[in-house]
């Protein structure tokens, strides 16, 4: 346990101290204005009567927020955000509850309607105290933080060692999810990732740059937004070319119940043309809207069954069925002959995907799976069928582990086309 104390009074505007810790230490301050300190070395805290006035908006449901500052009282979550959900946890980075709030550091909070909270009204008319702008302490992979007292840049970011930012840092909005920001805000937590250990160092209020999300978004990207029935919205881009598609991979989903969309391979950004993509969604209400702009499509569920649709530039639809959470997308380019992909992953289990190609509008096609006595065990299409590609997902969680086959079958006014391949299933 680590103690100040003083029966000596001061006269000023305020004071600092400063400590530093050999090794790995955690312990309390308490008082005015102070916080926990875990693992840090020569930290300082500024507390007194130096404040400043603080104005954050919070959005119903789960937000991003930080604390730029002390609150006179204490740290508490519930001293700062008197009007959060109190039947959810906080969360931090790493998704452990807490109840103290650091600066520095952001958090996940989940929110009971819309507020503004402000100095004179849910905070102390006096304000906030400042706390020194400290480098953060980061890890490899995404790290959730949060600025002080004054807005800043993102291009003024730097790190010790240098180098060490990987892509986008990410603000998180309620109602459209998480975006590229080129400005951190006090009050708001923000995601950046690291490709090690390091330091996040925060350039001063004086500080202005250029921002570095210049590649986001084009204007003739195409585009497929997809709006829920509470009004929460997302964008996923669609593009070609030489493009360093890595650069636009998304934080990672939580907590559970949080608005979320994006591909498959976890980015907001792919190119639809060279294969088919998957794209997943989270936290949303039903029915779902689903609008193109600037390229055409081909759209359906893993099945199928509940969607499966082209949609050019300027069309929409809507899904009803809750059961809908997962959509097979690709550019709508018409295969010039027809094909059976090998099956992916290979060996599986439980399930897998098939995907096939038709050139031509096809009366029926069957897409049937046999086991190695030649005995039918599922049928996945068995329907009239566009020109297109299409990709089915075959669930084999009832069935024993075994080579299978799978047949893809065609009557059309041209003719026929039958083509077979092996798959394993491995339990």
């Amino acid at each position: 346990r680590f103690r100040l104390s003083s029966t000596t009074a001061f006269i000023g505007n305020g004071f600092n101290i400063w400590w530093c810790f050999d090794g790995n230490v955690t312990t309390m301050l308490t008082g005015l204005g102070f916080t926990n300190i875990t693992n840090r070395n020569n930290h300082v805290h500024s507390s007194g009567a130096v404040t400043f006035p603080l104005t954050v908006s919070i959005g119903n449901d789960w937000n991003l927020i930080s604390i730029p500052g002390f609150h006179p009282v204490n740290q508490n979550i519930n001293t700062w955000w008197i009007n959060r959900n109190p039947s959810t946890n906080v969360y931090n980075g790493n998704y452990q509850a807490v109840t103290v709030l650091e600066p520095g550091k952001g958090y996940w909070m989940k929110h009971v309607g819309n507020q503004v909270y402000n100095t004179g009204e849910e905070w102390p008319s006096q304000g906030m105290f400042y706390s020194s702008n400290y480098p953060i302490i980061g890890s490899s992979g995404w790290n959730l933080i949060g600025v002080y007292n004054y807005p800043l840049s993102v291009a003024g970011i730097t790190t010790t060692p240098d180098g060490l930012q990987n892509g986008f840092v990410y603000g998180f909005n309620p109602i459209t999810g998480y975006s590229p920001t080129n400005s951190l805000i006090p009050g708001y937590g923000y995601l950046i990732c690291l490709t090690g250990a390091g330091l996040i160092n925060l350039p001063d209020s004086g500080f202005s740059g250029l921002p570095k999300i210049a590649d986001y978004p084009k204007e003739d990207w195409g585009k497929i937004t997809i709006t829920d029935n509470a009004g929460k919205s997302y964008s996923l881009y669609a593009v070609k070319g030489d493009i360093n598609l890595e650069a636009y991979q998304l934080p990672p989903v939580s907590p559970s119940g949080v608005f979320d969309v994006r591909y498959g391979s976890g980015r907001f950004v792919e190119d639809l043309s060279k294969g088919i993509h998957s794209i997943e969604m989270a936290g949303i209400e039903y029915p779902v809207k689903i609008k193109v702009e600037n390229i055409s499509i081909k759209l359906q569920d893993r099945s199928g069954r509940e969607v499966n649709k082209r949609l050019n530039s300027g069309e929409e639809i809507t899904i009803n069925s809750n059961l809908v959470n997962k959509l097979i997308v690709s550019e709508d380019i018409i295969p010039d002959k027809y094909s059976l992909e090998q099956n992916y992953p290979n060996p599986f289990n439980p399930g897998t995907t098939i995907e096939f190609s038709v050139p031509e509008d096809v009366n029926n096609v069957k897409l049937t799976i046999y086991d190695a006595l030649g005995q039918k065990i599922a049928e996945l299409v068995n329907s009239k069928l566009e020109v297109g590609k299409y990709s089915y997902y075959w669930d084999a969680g009832n069935i024993a582990s075994g080579v299978y086959i799978y047949e893809l079958r065609t009557e059309s006014s041209a003719g026929g086309f039958v083509a077979m391949k092996k798959m394993m299933l491995l339990k």
